[in-house]
């Protein structure tokens, strides 16, 4: 299918060297197909509510391309759904790349430092800060800066904290 473009900007963006690889891996799919509904890659699927009669392709992470048949009457099923098989017309009106609405998976309704946590286990459990940096084997000095944020929480530091942390949830 020929695919045009909502504007001259979208269009020089998704031509462009810039744009990723998936994106321009779906233009060509699309200009590929003979219809919507030959679609195989990036999840392909109607749009519903104020979206009826536009399709959409995931590209990466939350960012979809959404695009409309240019067909003048979009084609519909019995039961009102867009019959994506029919939906062969010459020519895709590519609208826009835009994010998906997803929600968050956990939005903490507080947050407290790394060393306020480190803290309160090592008083659980009755540890001195020199128990804790013996089981971690870093110096008192850097358990020490660590807890007050002197110094970031590498993934090393992370990795060794989980460790400790996982063996005192066990013992």
């Amino acid at each position: 299918m020929k695919v045009t473009f909502k504007n001259v900007k979208l269009r020089k963006f998704c031509e462009s060297k810039s744009s990723s690889k998936k994106l321009r891996a779906r233009l060509a799919d699309l200009m590929a197909v003979e219809s919507v509904q030959d679609l195989v890659y990036g999840k392909p699927h109607p749009l519903k509510g104020d979206r009826l009669g536009q399709f959409a392709v995931s590209l990466e992470g939350a960012e979809r391309l959404v695009f409309e048949p240019s067909n003048a009457q979009i084609p519909c099923k019995e039961d009102s759904s867009i019959d994506s098989a029919k939906v062969t017309e010459s020519a895709l009106y590519l609208l826009e790349i835009t994010m998906t609405e997803q929600e968050p998976l956990f939005t903490p309704e507080w947050v407290s430092p790394p060393g306020d946590s480190i803290t309160d286990v090592i008083e659980e459990r009755d540890w001195t800060q020199a128990q804790l940096s013996e089981r971690l084997g870093y110096t008192e000095k850097h358990v020490s800066l660590l807890i007050n944020a002197k110094v970031p929480i590498t993934e090393e530091s992370a990795q060794k904290l989980s460790r400790v942390m996982l063996n005192i949830a066990l013992n």
